[in-house]
């Protein structure tokens, strides 16, 4: 089971329209060519994917690449170019066949491989007869993602030498498939042919792709520490077949590489169609530095993995430091620092006259409190400070001297 919307663009008002909210998105539209607020939408829609939830955008429309030509603001052919991935075939602005290609065929390449469809017209009074777009596939050096041939026209049916219908693109973050054929021209001759075939062809390559859908929506991730624990927080925008999520943290100045184990499992929905909020609290966290993510598991025993989420308790707490022991000192002299996450520190005696007499470099202070020893045995009589500088905080302690 599949959830759609449908919207009728002309209802909406044109600037207010933001498609980012959906994981796959199929566009229809008439003869006119594609608005400069339609292209900005579109654009904004395949910008707003990620590795992790790709956007999955299916354009079918003849006439775009041939209304589109010329880099201006009006014509804007870099949208078809790096949005679509093709290019109309020039000079001529040809199509595959002349006056109509009604009963003709194409031949299935990157979607539905080897399987033909025919193209024919509507039958509605005016409607505009199939000419569909005949493209060469575009690519640049700063464009993403892979692009290939969706359908070709097939020999003989076409007049042209070239046979490319349209493209269907991979990315990082997203996959695009332009038809050159419009939605409506597709013949049925049987189930699950024509458009019924088309578009499970288009799924297909956005599942094989990395599109595919999630049983689990999960629009937000984020983890926040409060005092000696951690709130963990997570929205879902819609659930299926989900069985619990697991919060898992990992310390990160445990070794380079996180070994993440889990600190808690909350329930899942189950089956949603709404928004909804869920929370874990992790209690008693030391001091240090850590890792946060959220693992969403499956009745059917997958699972998958959110981002990371790094949280620092201890963070809000100020660096101390006590006063030298022994006061006077007289040959052995040191100072306690109490810092709230491990660090390295500098630490530098300071005369009266301003001038560093001695300098300890690279610390090693791990969380909570802990002595340094002060060098004193070379130093003579008087009155000194003593500087500890770690993670862009100065302490200072005075230190007297008395042989």
């Amino acid at each position: 089971m599949i959830s759609y919307d449908v919207l009728d663009r002309d209802n909406f008002e044109e600037r207010a329209i933001d498609y980012s909210l959906y994981r796959t998105l199929f566009w229809s539209s008439d003869n006119n060519p594609l608005t400069r607020f339609e292209r900005r939408d579109l654009r904004a829609y395949v910008a707003s994917g990620t590795s992790q939830a790709k956007r999955n955008l299916a354009v079918a429309g003849q006439n775009y690449p041939r209304q589109h030509v010329g880099m201006d603001v009006i014509n804007d052919q870099a949208f078809i170019q790096t949005i679509l991935r093709v290019n109309n075939v020039l000079p001529g602005n040809p199509v595959p066949a002349a006056l109509t290609y009604s009963g003709r065929r194409v031949r299935g390449d990157a979607l539905a491989r080897g399987s033909v469809e025919t193209v024919v017209r509507t039958g509605f009074l005016g409607d505009a007869e199939p000419l569909p777009a005949l493209v060469k596939l575009y690519s640049d050096p700063t464009t993403a993602g892979v692009a290939q041939r969706a359908y070709n026209y097939v020999l003989g049916d076409r007049q042209t030498p070239d046979s490319i219908m349209g493209s269907a693109t991979a990315s990082l973050v997203s996959n695009t498939v332009y038809l050159g054929v419009d939605w409506r021209y597709w013949q049925s001759t049987a189930a699950r042919t024509g458009t019924e075939r088309v578009i499970r062809g288009i799924f297909d390559f956005f599942e094989s792709n990395g599109g595919g859908f999630v049983p689990v929506d999960l629009t937000s991730f984020d983890a926040k520490a409060r005092g000696n624990a951690v709130d963990v927080m997570w929205n879902t925008a819609s659930e299926k077949n989900s069985d619990h999520f697991d919060v898992e943290r990992a310390d990160v100045m445990a070794g380079s590489e996180a070994s993440f184990t889990t600190v808690g499992t909350v329930a899942a929905a189950g089956v949603s169609t709404t928004s909804r909020d869920y929370n874990f609290r992790d209690h008693g966290v030391a001091q240090g530095r850590y890792l946060y993510r959220l693992t969403t598991a499956d009745k059917d025993g997958s699972r998958s993995v959110s981002n990371e989420v790094e949280v620092v308790i201890g963070a809000d707490a100020a660096a101390t430091i006590g006063n030298v022991s022994p006061q006077p000192a007289t040959s052995n002299a040191s100072v306690t620092v109490t810092m709230p996450v491990a660090a390295t520190a500098t630490v530098e005696i300071i005369d009266a006259s301003g001038a560093r007499v001695a300098q300890i470099n690279d610390v090693q202070l791990s969380a909570g409190p802990q002595p340094i020893d002060i060098p004193v045995n070379t130093l003579v009589s008087g009155a000194y400070t003593v500087v500890v500088t770690t993670n862009g905080t100065t302490l200072t302690t005075p230190l007297v001297i008395r042989r």
